[in-house]
């Protein structure tokens, strides 16, 4: 290196080493506030060292605090994320309506008689507490072939064990003048009634249906539990209404002789376990 790169490395040196003095003033008294001195080094440092702090702390803001979502990548990931969410949510609100709108079409399809065979035209979603999918499916595909076949398979297949072992009261203490006949399209059974005798609810449940059908009068229906629902048609009076939580061997109504499917005071009593009817004979002793 030459004398005279050597030389004008020294002046770069010593002008960055050059102390400033800096004093601030009172502008009214005069009286010195504050003095310091300063050289280009340590300005830069300080500088350097200030802006440093400056970004951590911003970047510490935006990480840990909500100022994160005035980020537009961040605003993209999290809009996005709602809107799946949002799609999961629809889609989940409406299975749930179509399993409401199938389970009120097979509890009009209960409550009004109807045949049985008509319950294929309606889907096959229903809520937990009335019926299983998948064992319907497989019940409509025997009735199908036959519907001997169809009702001789689900009294194999039914679990008798977990229904045979409830205690069942018997909804009212007349004796059977019409049997349970599904070949017939006669899913219940046809008791004889008092005038004014009370209707009692078979178990504890809740009311699913309290209401009237030109067919079959004014008809309430219990849910059970063990899949269990038990139906009463032709009353001529409701004590209960939907939603009611009723213990086993209360009155739910009054048996009586109403609708036009019905030939003398009496009560229709059905009792459906899993979605399919059953023989009440098979579990009450009238």
């Amino acid at each position: 290196m030459s004398k005279k790169e050597k030389n004008n490395n020294g002046k770069k040196q010593k002008k960055v080493k050059k102390l400033f003095h800096l004093v601030i003033y009172d502008e009214k008294t005069l009286d010195e506030i504050l003095n310091f001195k300063l050289s280009k080094v340590n300005l830069f440092t300080y500088f350097g060292a200030l802006v440093i702090v400056i970004t951590v702390l911003v970047v510490l803001l935006f990480v840990f605090t909500p100022l994160n979502m005035l980020l537009p990548r961040y605003q993209d990931v999290k809009l996005r994320s709602q809107a799946i969410e949002n799609r999961i949510l629809i889609d989940s609100l409406k299975h749930e309506i179509a399993i409401r709108d199938t389970f009120f079409k097979k509890i009009r399809i209960i409550v009004e008689g109807q045949d049985l065979s008509k319950l294929e035209h309606v889907d096959t979603v229903l809520s937990k507490h009335f019926i299983s999918q998948q064992e319907h499916d497989s019940l409509l595909k025997q009735l199908s072939k036959s519907e001997n076949q169809y009702y001789q398979f689900i009294s194999q297949d039914m679990s008798k064990q977990k229904i045979s072992s409830l205690r069942f009261y018997k909804p009212v203490s007349g004796i059977i003048i019409n049997k349970f006949d599904p070949s017939q399209g006669h899913y219940g059974v046809d008791l004889t009634a008092k005038k004014d005798e009370p209707v009692l609810s078979v178990l504890a449940g809740t009311v699913i249906y309290s209401g009237w059908n030109p067919n079959t009068g004014y008809v309430i229906m219990v849910q059970h539990s063990h899949d269990l629902i038990s139906v009463y048609k032709h009353c001529s009076q409701l004590l209960k209404h939907e939603g009611d939580h009723v213990d086993a061997g209360e009155p739910i109504a009054i048996a009586g002789n109403t609708g036009e499917n019905t030939t003398g005071p009496h009560l229709h009593f059905e009792l459906w376990y899993k979605g399919v009817p059953v023989n009440p004979e098979s579990y009450i002793i009238f």
